[in-house]
């Protein structure tokens, strides 16, 4: 426990495995997106592979800093990990139960905004909405971290 409180980044790995696994035993699987009037059809391998790739993506910045000694806030780092889970868990979620409960895709209609799906649709949007802000505390993070380091520099100077 105390390696994942002083390395809050090495939670990002569970859910690495998490996505690449999915995303192999569900490839057949496709998560449909109705953005303003443009109907989205994604494969869950793809989106999934990009996912994993996307938190490696986080994990190597998080990596980098600390090999150069960069000063992370621990809450800071705690709310975006934390964030990032449930961004990720409110989007994937509902499709993934709603294919393990449905063996016929009888839930799929041909325009889905007049489907029985609304709450679905707005979990998924919540949870889209969580997951850009788990970036955007990301992104403070990153700045405090980066200013400490100036700070520090300067002070080294002095």
């Amino acid at each position: 426990m105390k390696l994942f409180k002083n390395k809050l980044h090495l939670l990002l790995l569970p859910l690495i495995l998490l996505f690449l696994v999915i995303g192999i035993f569900r490839n057949e699987e496709k998560l449909d997106i109705n953005i303003h009037d443009t109907y989205f059809v994604i494969t869950y391998d793809y989106l999934m592979i990009f996912s994993a790739l996307f938190i490696l993506c986080l994990l190597v910045i998080y990596w980098g800093m600390m090999r150069l000694k960069f000063r992370f806030s621990s809450w800071m780092n705690l709310l975006s990990i934390l964030t990032l889970y449930i961004g990720f868990i409110l989007i994937l979620i509902p499709n993934l139960f709603l294919g393990f409960f449905t063996s016929d895709n009888s839930y799929e209609s041909s325009f889905p905004l007049f489907s029985d799906l609304a709450e679905i649709n707005i979990v998924i949007t919540i949870g889209a909405i969580v997951f850009a802000l788990s970036q955007v505390f990301f992104g403070f993070s990153f700045l405090v971290a980066v200013f400490r380091k100036i700070k520090d520099l300067i002070k080294a100077r002095l």
